[in-house]
């Protein structure tokens, strides 16, 4: 889970755009995901990604960017997290995060791989 909290004055928040990186792959396609009308005016909650099975991502360096936008075209200052996958690791909740947990927000839908499936040998 991803957590990420927002408001805005105007009330009119629209959309967050998430941008990932990935360190020998590049950029994945940029995803907008549309805000329901409740939280236009701020929120706090998550979201999450679907990763692959079967493939090793806990080598791969991964950089998201989340850029919130509203209905008069204002956007945001990008806010950039370093993403790490380690299917061993069990997320522990911060507390100042804990009714965050509980709103989702939206999926994040790449279509990760592992950068040995984008860099072997033909």
């Amino acid at each position: 889970m991803i957590f990420v909290r927002a408001e805005d004055p105007g009330g009119d928040m629209k959309s967050i755009a998430a941008l990932l990186w990935q360190a020998g792959v590049g950029y994945y396609p940029t995803q907008v995901n549309m805000l329901k009308a409740e939280d236009a005016k701020q929120f706090s909650g998550y979201l999450f990604m679907r990763t692959p099975g079967g493939f090793n991502l806990n080598w791969d360096e991964f950089e998201l960017t989340l850029i919130v936008g509203d209905s008069q075209m204002n956007r945001s200052q990008p806010v950039k997290l370093p993403l790490t996958f380690d299917p061993a690791a069990n997320q522990v909740i911060p507390e100042d995060w804990q009714e965050a947990a509980t709103h989702q927000i939206a999926p994040l839908m790449f279509a990760i791989e592992s950068s040995w499936f984008y860099n072997r040998l033909p």
